[in-house]
């Protein structure tokens, strides 16, 4: 089987988004010091550029009726050549957003979301490199050109800096400020929330864990430059020890930063046989498709699916898998992480429709329910079904949720093929 490689980037450590030697110019510093953007140069992206440098620092908050609340400190790096706007008294600063996700037994799903948590203040540390900070602006209402920022991962889960995600548009960076939110009624409310079952050794042997940040921010998104705005990092979880560990579930990070990649990019990582394809909606956001099949003898296949919305606003609301008309579908599934906290949206499983087609999976539509269960901006989705038929080049249609042209996008994938 062939995998095929569809790149954001490169990975990139906490220490290799070091500029070149150039930005030493006196008339790049000085653009970048007045604001304005400096001429193009190898290997900074024009306008600004904010990234996700490094994930770390898991905190764990506690738990509340067998779920678990986690937050995710982070690092980021401003990698263009035009200072990143960071007031937190308006609408133009970054936001952040977390998951925890879990790879067992051939199957990579989303577990856990996090609301979205409103940054207030960069710092200009010179972690990724020189720092140019704009000259005459106060300290933490921009990420100058060069600079990095961080925040703890008990910071990032401060409830009252955490709105929800349905107030965002990652496509655009928008998003209402200040949002309003429900009260926060719990230890676990508007936090990373993961099913306790989820995070059970006993009941998922073999897992693996990762924790991924998505950082969406308005003058980024206007200068085209979120493709490479998640990261994602191993973690490992530890079950309450009456130690280190003082609640139900603990989470630690291990290994490096998989820079500029959102977590998917781990299963084809760990699986060559993954087919890994980007699908990009035409002047919109992008939408990352894994697949993967399994010989389960006997002549059966079992054929796994994930498609991870990164920053497409206008969302999926079906998923279409070709199969020949003489193959039988059995073991058809679908899995969805749950919204929290107060989100509006419904999180009705996704119903299936087996025909001559292929195997069809469909929420309702934007007119007749504008909250349906869309996959969403930060959402990864999992379709599956068994088959008697071997894997061969296939074209999975995706139809988007909200109205635009196109109405539908395709990735090329595999699926079953005819019959032996």
């Amino acid at each position: 089987m062939t995998r095929q490689t569809v790149a954001v980037g490169a990975f990139l450590s906490v220490c290799t988004c070091a500029y070149p030697q150039e930005l030493g110019h006196p008339d790049a510093s000085r653009a970048a010091a007045s604001g304005r953007t400096a001429s193009k140069r190898p290997g900074f992206g024009r306008g600004p550029d904010i990234i996700i440098s490094t994930v770390n620092s898991v905190h764990s908050f506690g738990d509340d009726n067998g779920v678990s609340a986690f937050s995710t400190g982070y690092g980021v790096c401003n990698i263009g050549d035009a200072a990143v706007e960071y007031d937190g008294n308006t609408n133009r600063h970054p936001v952040i957003t977390e998951s925890m996700y879990r790879l067992e037994a051939g199957r990579f799903e989303q577990i856990g979301i996090l609301w979205t948590y409103h940054t207030f203040f960069a710092t200009r540390e010179r972690v990724c490199g020189p720092c140019l900070y704009p000259e005459g602006v106060p300290l933490g209402i921009v990420l100058g050109v060069g600079c990095s920022s961080w925040e703890p991962g008990w910071i990032t889960g401060v409830q009252h800096w955490l709105g929800p995600r349905s107030q965002v548009n990652a496509h655009t960076g928008e998003f209402r400020y200040p949002y309003n939110a429900p009260p926060s009624e719990s230890v676990i409310s508007r936090r990373l929330q993961v099913h306790n079952a989820d995070l059970d050794p006993d009941m998922n042997t073999g897992a693996r864990y990762f924790a991924e940040v998505l950082i969406v921010a308005p003058d980024d998104a206007a200068a085209g430059n979120a493709a490479n705005n998640a990261s994602y990092r191993e973690v490992v979880v530890t079950p309450y020890d009456g130690a280190a560990c003082r609640i139900e579930y603990c989470a630690d990070e291990v290994g490096s930063t998989e820079a500029k990649q959102p977590a998917i990019r781990a299963w084809s990582m760990s699986n060559p046989d993954v087919v890994e394809t980007e699908v990009r909606v035409p002047g919109e956001g992008r939408f990352v498709l894994a697949a993967a099949a399994s010989d389960l003898g006997d002549g059966w296949w079992h054929y796994e699916y994930a498609l991870y919305n990164m920053n497409s606003d206008r969302s999926a609301r079906v998923v279409s898998v070709p199969v020949p008309p003489e193959v039988p579908v059995e073991n058809v599934g679908f899995h969805a992480v749950d919204y929290h906290s107060g989100e509006p949206y419904d999180g009705t499983d996704w119903p299936v429709a087996v025909d001559d087609l292929g195997v069809t999976w469909a929420t309702e539509t934007f007119d007749d329910n504008p909250n349906a269960n869309a996959l969403r901006w930060g959402t990864l989705y999992n379709f599956r079904f068994d088959t008697d038929a071997p894997p061969a080049p296939a074209e999975l249609t995706i139809t988007l949720f909200k109205p635009g042209t196109p109405a539908t996008v395709t990735a090329a994938s595999i699926g079953p093929g005819p019959p032996l």
